[in-house]
């Protein structure tokens, strides 16, 4: 009994180790488009040279050459920012889904 406790316990501390692991390990911070891996977390400064715009979301293309996709966010060309993503692929093109923003300018 007190074995079985112990294994119960121990699974979960591992389970939330697991859950909250994610959020601590820090990005890869990338400067250009060569540098993406799939499914790797990445984090790039760059200036906006063009925006799309879409009906739920809007794909940005920076200066270096990096293309990052987002819903819910209100950038304009010629703005600097650091974005915080995943690195995913679409039609065998790698592209940051962003999940954090921040204006640098």
């Amino acid at each position: 009994m007190r074995l079985m406790k112990l294994s119960l316990s121990l699974s979960f501390l591992g389970i939330f180790f697991l859950l909250f692991l994610p959020n601590i390990i820090k990005p890869k911070q990338v400067f250009n488009y060569p540098q993406l891996k799939t499914n790797e977390r990445v984090k790039t400064i760059g200036k906006i040279i063009e925006v799309e715009t879409y009906d739920d979301f809007l794909i940005i293309k920076l200066h270096n050459n990096i293309t990052i996709t987002c819903s819910n966010c209100n950038l304009k060309e010629n703005q600097e920012i650091e974005v915080e993503g995943k690195v995913t692929e679409y039609k065998q093109n790698l592209h940051i889904q962003a999940e954090k923003i921040k204006n640098v300018t």
